[in-house]
């Protein structure tokens, strides 16, 4: 299924890297601007492999070198190794082509997918094993928040496969009646974005796409509608906004219908799940900023590029209130945290040139501007783009970085706030 879909994003993916030699280090693959889920595919395949070595390590050895503190400096060993590690032309072409297949599978049905990848070798895993599993998927992060919290909550020495399925069919019976249309749009948008890579036009996706995501969630009368259309008018691909108004129209205005979900509380992940993650739904937003952990900010921060969402997709991690325990990004209007010099906690940083760095020219206040206009709130993505054009030998690189930010997020290189981002640049590379 979408065989000739997959080899054109291949063939693309790997035109990228065809004149870069053949042998590339991961961090040179970053530099060549795949798609970050093919990025992040990629990475947690080679920390997978790290791993297993750290395993043979463990069995034989005399010591003990399991356990959590040790564990993070065997992800910061990690980090350090795909630096350097130097990956022959015949694997980069086997490790995209998994890459870009896992994703068609992933966003047309993220359940089947995630359960099928995970337990393809054994009916059983330990969380840790479970964890960085889940590390091989880049869309649908609120799965990853969900699952994480869950086993760090329970303590589970091991989880199988059917408890898995199980956990996934909850998350979705307890989020779906509370927020229908929102995870559709968000759906509709990760389908969208992979499968469009590389075409003149990104807002169109294959019908059959969708029926599958459709039938996974077993949302029979969106189903039904969609087939109607598709038997009425057949097409290979539609728009984005016309696959919204065939599976949304019913005899309620689509806004009534979501006004009417709004009202609903609550999103119980059932006393099965966490008690924590019971959160309250309150409009469209919850105003609690998205938290992550500690070990996810370092495999993060050394190359995700978060996907933008438009004004009618919600971002549904932020909508999951994770626990207390999981570490907030720090980021206040007052108060702006500037990212410090890459260090033993994988945080990012901006290299200054001279005494300045990038946002001493900018004030708190117009930092939260930018990250809550171009970067739709994403301050890790702020800081990662930040990073990046810092290390830019001339500024000249550092403009083509922002054209594909304001392309990317879709955003007027010619409004306030961007220009406001493009003359910070511009004066960290002419103060010296």
């Amino acid at each position: 299924m979408f065989e000739k879909e997959i080899k054109f994003i291949c063939d693309f993916s790997l035109n990228k890297i065809s004149k870069a030699g053949s042998f590339l280090t991961f961090e040179k693959l970053k530099g060549i601007e795949l798609h970050p889920a093919i990025l992040k595919y990629i990475s947690a395949e080679m920390d997978f492999q790290i791993y297993k070595d750290r395993q043979v390590l463990l069995q034989k050895s005399a010591f003990d070198y399991s356990g959590s503190e040790i564990s993070k400096y065997f992800k910061m060993i990690a980090l350090e190794i795909k630096k350097t590690k130097r990956i022959s032309e015949n694997e980069i072409i086997e490790l995209i082509s998994q890459a870009v297949t896992f994703n068609f599978d992933f966003t047309t049905k993220p359940n089947e997918t995630l359960k099928n990848f995970i337990f393809k070798e054994s009916e059983s895993l330990s969380p840790e094993e479970l964890t960085m599993s889940l590390d091989y998927s880049y869309f649908y992060r609120y799965i990853r928040q969900i699952l994480i919290s869950y086993l760090e909550k329970k303590q589970l020495i091991t989880i199988n496969k059917k408890e898995f399925e199980f956990l996934l069919g909850k998350i979705d019976s307890e989020l779906f009646p509370a927020k229908t249309n929102e995870i559709i749009d968000d759906s509709l948008m990760n389908i969208s974005e992979f499968f469009n890579i590389g075409a003149v036009l990104r807002n169109q996706i294959p019908a059959q796409a969708i029926e599958l995501y459709l039938k996974e969630k077993n949302l029979n009368d969106h189903l039904s509608r969609l087939d109607r259309a598709i038997a009425k008018a057949p097409k290979v691909k539609y728009e984005i906004d016309e696959i919204k108004k065939i599976i949304y129209s019913t005899g309620i205005p689509a806004e009534e219908k979501m006004e009417t979900q709004s009202e609903k509380k609550y999103i119980d992940i059932s006393e099965d799940l966490n008690p924590e993650l019971k959160s309250k739904v309150k409009g469209d937003l919850l105003s609690k900023p998205p938290q992550v952990n500690e070990t996810e900010e370092i495999e993060r921060d050394e190359f995700e590029i978060t996907k933008p969402a438009s004004d009618e997709t919600i971002n549904l991690s932020e909508e999951l209130d994770i626990e207390e325990e999981v570490e907030t990004i720090p980021l206040d209007p007052d108060e702006v945290e500037q990212p410090t010099q890459t260090n033993n906690t994988g945080k990012l940083s901006a290299k200054a040139k001279g005494n300045k760095d990038i946002i001493s020219f900018l004030t708190a206040k117009e930092i939260q501007k930018i990250i809550s206009s171009i970067f739709n709130e994403d301050k890790e993505d702020f800081a990662t783009t930040i990073e990046t054009i810092s290390e830019c030998k001339s500024y000249e690189k550092a403009t083509e970085i922002l054209k594909t930010l304001y392309t990317t997020y879709n955003v007027n290189p010619y409004s306030r706030d961007a220009i406001l981002l493009t003359n910070a640049v511009a004066k960290y590379f002419t103060v010296a």
